[in-house]
């Protein structure tokens, strides 16, 4: 079983498989528009016309139109002002791409995988060829990892390991916080972020990372909080060097 998926969500996914199996209909709807949703045939970024088979023939193409444009900055490491980690970036967090996270973080439609992984790879396509050599996953919070049933950026980082022929190596472990449901860090600003994020992820004994290139990945890069405090762990914990790619930047 696919280790991004929890077992609940896997086996409702594979009910639902059945079920529409057993009672067929023409036109399922589409899982970000709502609008009727027939099976389209594979493209660029969807390897089957099975992932294809929730969104409607409108939905794929404004994702066909969707320009990647990567883009590269410095991102300074906290606690270490002399270091700094360059981070990568495919695509704008404009109103489409919103939309598009949002149903593929809180909705289960994660059809759209194969579309932010296409992302990330012209990402990983900017860097040098010997730059990393595993990926790193951001880890999501335990409790929202139940809530939704999958964690989504374990999803991203085996589909682009997949292309990529890197290992999830995943190094990082989050910390739950005084018990509360985990907040998010959408709304909030940088400082505030910093504050709220410092000692959240630490160095997961199981899987060292001493002496290791570490591309580190993530889905969206708003202040570069999240990012810096994971460098500044994985550093701490004998990385080599640390590269950071996202699917998405906010402006």
């Amino acid at each position: 079983m696919n280790r991004s998926l929890t077992s609940r969500f896997a086996w409702k996914r594979r009910l639902n498989g059945v079920l529409n199996w057993i009672f067929p209909s023409d036109a399922t709807t589409c899982a970000i528009c709502g609008r009727p949703a027939f099976t389209v045939g594979a493209s660029s970024h969807w390897p089957s016309q099975s992932e294809n088979s929730r969104l409607c023939a409108f939905c794929v193409q404004d994702l066909e139109r969707c320009q990647v444009a990567v883009e590269q900055h410095a991102l300074q490491v906290e606690n270490a002002p002399d270091r700094r980690i360059d981070v990568y970036s495919g695509i704008d967090y404009d109103a489409f791409v919103r939309t598009l996270f949002r149903s593929f973080k809180y909705d289960g439609v994660i059809e759209l995988a194969p579309f932010f992984a296409h992302v990330l790879f012209a990402c990983w396509q900017a860097l040098d060829e010997f730059a990393c050599d595993c990926i790193v996953p951001v880890p999501t919070a335990a409790d929202r990892i139940r809530k939704r049933g999958y964690d989504h950026v374990r999803l991203l980082a085996e589909r682009l390991a997949g292309h990529v022929q890197l290992p999830v190596r995943p190094a990082l472990l989050r910390v739950p916080r005084g018990g509360a449901f985990t907040q998010s860090q959408t709304a909030k600003n940088a400082e505030l972020r910093r504050r709220e994020l410092a000692g959240v992820f630490v160095p997961n004994s199981r899987r060292p990372i001493v002496g290791r290139r570490a591309l580190l990945l993530d889905d969206v890069a708003t202040t570069g909080a999240t990012l810096a405090a994971c460098a500044n762990a994985l550093f701490a914990s004998g990385a080599n060097s640390v590269i950071a790619i996202v699917a998405a930047r906010v402006r």
